[in-house]
């Protein structure tokens, strides 16, 4: 009699987990450090508290410049030498005012504070500048003078000056203290970071510290301003005060001090964002917080921000297109994300030389779609193996973040021995077994379980063989094999595996061994008895 078992079901249950959400990271927030007499912001021309709000129009000329923390303002003496005002700075953030090395020019109305108290022996300067097209001629970016302290900051033949000359705190031998910022280069921002304390001057160019002066070794540099009788070294003749981006003067070489026969204006080429000043020392950790505070708000230098991957890390997919999706933000403070970006390299791993092969993606991805907020990839043509993928996204100040994913595409295998099985000739009271059914498994490493399913009973004509009872029926005993029938009246579990990744991308094989059984009653022990069984496997991705 040959019992026929034949009817297999493979059935897959594929689940996909959730991804991590990443948090924003603020920018630190201004605050002054005490002291503060000056802040020109160019965000708030009009000092109205409402940055952004109520300024000029893109391009307009601008009169006044208020200065926010004392009562002091920054105006013209000729209507006709007007900056203007540009909604856009660099990398198209903020309001800029831009002087043009032709006429443009602002004074700042004095205040005891400012310029004309000798009570105060410290200062600091902060100053966000864009340079120009030329940064050879004598510019002039921004002067005070009372009599018994100056203060300036100067281009000059490729380099960026500051100094200090204090005739009231330090003795005659070392009044004047110059700091060479270095060589500098066109169109470009620099933040500048200008500090002396009783004793000392320390200059910062982008956070760098760049020099410590102290003593009269630094009186190498000569041509500061002379003290001319008739013009003094400010804006005007008439009295002491504050010039910015523009000073009349004759003898104001730095670099080489050579001594300018005529009078000139030295006017600035170039943009301004904002000018702080202080009646104290910063420390350096003020001035870490400072440049901190310069970045968030006039450059932006940090790349967008990552949150999540789908799918995530080490995911295990079965074989079929994928949708490879990232999510990503610009910070607060940032320019933004380019969409025109968005870059994947997509490798397979080489198991046999233990390395990535060459980009696929160029096949493989057919389509991606970049948001300001998330890039999509949709990946074909991938078969079973280990992968991964580089993903790149710029901002439209071009500051770049690239994450790596690895993930595994798995091709399952189940096979089953044989479709058709003899359990032998049925003898009541004695146990037969079937031939040995052998389920191999392969995948690269999903959790999965294998059931064996009954589908009916064992029927002949009007005989029935039922599920083991515990005295007949027929069930199934797996390895090792003891002769004792198992039932499985709804379905058994005869395999299970819990997530075993293979890092070389290759498939683990499991294999399992059972054979069918029965025991029969005399009635039942003719006839030819047929029936269906079915294998189910379920994966979980």
């Amino acid at each position: 009699m040959k019992k026929h078992i034949s009817y297999i079901l493979v059935f897959f249950q594929l689940f996909f987990m959730g991804f991590w959400n990443g948090t924003y990271h603020a920018p630190m927030a201004y605050s002054s450090f005490g002291w503060e007499v000056i802040n020109f912001d160019a965000q708030d021309v009009n000092a109205d508290g409402n940055e952004n709000t109520g300024e000029p129009n893109n391009g307009n000329s601008i009169s006044v410049w208020q200065e926010i923390i004392q009562s002091a303002t920054g105006s013209q003496i000729d209507p006709a030498k007007q900056p203007i005002y540009l909604t856009g700075g660099i990398s198209d953030r903020y309001p800029w005012i831009q002087f043009d090395w032709v006429d443009d020019m602002l004074e700042v109305f004095d205040t005891t504070d400012i310029n004309l108290s000798p009570t105060y022996s410290e200062k600091s300067f902060g100053i966000v500048i864009e340079t120009g097209t030329d940064i050879h001629s004598l510019q002039t970016i921004y002067e005070q003078w009372d009599h018994e302290k100056w203060y300036g900051f100067q281009i000059s033949n490729w380099h960026l000056y500051g100094w200090v000359w204090n005739t009231i705190d330090w003795s005659p031998s070392d009044q004047r203290k110059i700091i060479d910022y270095g060589a500098i280069t066109t169109n470009t921002d620099y933040f500048i970071t200008f500090i002396h304390d009783t004793t000392q001057v320390h200059g910062y160019l982008d956070g760098n510290h760049i020099t410590t002066l102290t003593g009269a070794d630094i009186q190498t540099i000569h041509g500061i301003c002379q003290l001319d009788t008739a013009f003094g070294c400010s804006v005007y003749s008439t009295g002491w005060t504050i010039g910015v981006w523009a000073t009349q003067n004759n003898t104001l070489n730095l670099e080489t001090g050579f001594t300018l026969n005529t009078f000139q204006w030295n006017y600035f080429e170039g943009t301004i964002g904002e000018i702080n000043q202080w009646n104290n020392a910063l420390d350096t950790i003020q001035v870490a917080n400072l440049h901190g505070y310069y970045l968030s708000k006039w450059r932006d230098n940090t790349a967008p921000v990552f949150h999540s991957f789908t799918p995530q890390n080490d995911t295990i997919s079965p074989i079929w297109d994928i949708s490879l999706t990232v999510s990503y933000s610009d910070e607060v403070w940032g320019s933004g994300v380019d969409t025109n970006t968005g870059n994947i390299i997509l490798q397979k791993w080489n198991s046999v030389a233990s390395d990535w092969w060459s980009d696929i993606s160029g096949t493989s991805v057919t389509s991606s779609n970049i948001t300001t907020n998330t890039g999509s990839f949709d990946i074909s043509w991938l078969d079973y193996g280990r992968y991964r993928a580089t993903v790149s996204i710029s901002d439209i100040a071009e500051n770049t973040w690239t994450q790596e994913i690895e993930f595994y595409i798995d091709e399952v295998e189940f096979m089953v021995s044989t479709g058709s099985l003899n359990i032998g000739s049925l003898e009541s009271g004695i146990a037969d077994f079937s031939d040995e059914i052998q389920v191999t498994v392969r995948t690269i490493g999903a959790p999965f379980q294998v059931d064996l399913v009954k589908n009916t009973d064992l029927l002949s004509w009007t005989q029935e063989i039922s599920s083991w009872n515990g005295w007949s029926g027929y069930g199934y005993e797996s390895t090792p094999y003891n002769g004792i029938i198992t039932s499985f009246d709804t379905w058994a579990t005869i395999g299970t595996q819990t997530k075993n990744l293979n890092t070389n991308g290759q498939k683990n094989t499991y294999n399992y061994q059972l054979q069918i059984g029965a025991l029969v009653e005399a009635q039942q022990a003719a006839g030819d008895y047929s029936g269906n069984i079915d294998f189910n496997i379920q994966f979980n991705y």
